[in-house]
């Protein structure tokens, strides 16, 4: 019998109250869900840093651990207690301390992780590198993040909050149970989030955005003076210019990509004088020396 088995048996909404079995189906819909149905079978002696190539209830769960607790983010709650995972350092941990921990088993360094699904200046698919600390620019899931003004924000949220990755990635639906067991929005987001050029603007289109950031407030170009013509009136997504997780040390810097700027390849270009990259020139200013939708920027300050 299928390891899985074990728990859908109750976990399909006729024995337990959370119906995972429907969540990880979701692949006939067009989503995305982790495949604990068509993976191979986890081993108990299976090394914890190694080559991505399965996913099972097993490997997210520990059914002798877990609990209803909760936590504070970083820190790892209830239904994840006693599970391997991978630190910020790369390192193998037999019980994660943080959440973000468990997600960096097999989005981290390891062989056969996923693939980004957008094409950016700077190329990156290590989660452990996006997310780093000392990074240009980041979202807050190992600490803080590094911009101390964000109008946007929606309260309680502030520029000292951190987030978890489930806060993005997790089942669609208000009666959804939590965690990241599938979506109908790719990558296994919450909610929707298109990153399809020439999208008309709306609360619904970045959803997932609008729920920690003020459409007014961006909009009404409170931290970018245009926002508004950008989403609205050209009809750019907002992953055409931001790179969600972050953008790694390693590769960017504080003058070109803060502000989680990392630029679409498929939809941005370089401009006349075959230039492609931000420049930082102070709180809520910039400027971009780039061509997007025929216009050439050289630069274009805001």
């Amino acid at each position: 019998m299928a390891h899985e088995n074990n728990c859908l048996d109750c976990h399909n909404g006729q024995g337990a109250n959370t119906d995972i079995l429907t969540q990880v189906q979701k692949v006939s819909t067009g989503g995305k869900y982790h495949d604990v149905i068509a993976s191979t079978t986890h081993s108990s002696t299976e090394p914890i840093k190694g080559p991505v190539n399965h996913v099972e209830c097993q490997d997210c769960h520990n059914p002798h651990a877990a609990n209803n607790s909760t936590a504070v983010a970083p820190y790892v709650n209830g239904p994840l207690l006693g599970v391997s995972g991978i630190n910020a350092s790369d390192i193998a941990v037999n019980e994660i301390q943080y959440s973000y921990e468990l997600c960096f088993r097999c989005h981290g360094s390891g062989s056969g992780r996923p693939s980004s699904r957008i094409s950016r200046l700077l190329p990156q698919d290590n989660v452990i590198l996006e997310f780093a600390t000392n990074n240009p620019s980041y979202h807050p899931v190992e600490g803080p993040g590094n911009n101390s003004n964000v109008p946007s924000l929606i309260s309680p949220l502030t520029a000292s909050s951190v987030i978890y990755c489930t806060d993005c990635h997790s089942s669609d639906g208000t009666s959804s149970p939590k965690g990241p067991h599938g979506s109908t929005f790719t990558p296994m987001l919450k909610l929707q989030y298109i990153t399809d050029d020439n999208t008309p603007e709306s609360a619904t289109a970045y959803a997932l955005c609008y729920s920690c950031h003020n459409r007014s407030s961006i909009l009404n170009n409170s931290s970018f003076g245009e926002h508004d013509k950008h989403i609205r009136g050209e009809r750019t997504p907002c992953s055409v210019c931001h790179d969600s997780h972050g953008i790694n040390s390693g590769q960017g810097n504080s003058i070109n990509n803060s502000n989680l700027i990392n630029f679409d390849l498929s939809i941005v270009s370089p401009n006349s004088q075959d230039r492609l990259y931000f420049e930082d020139q102070g709180m809520f200013r910039g400027r971009c020396y780039l061509t997007c939708h025929g216009e050439d920027h050289n630069p274009l300050s805001y």
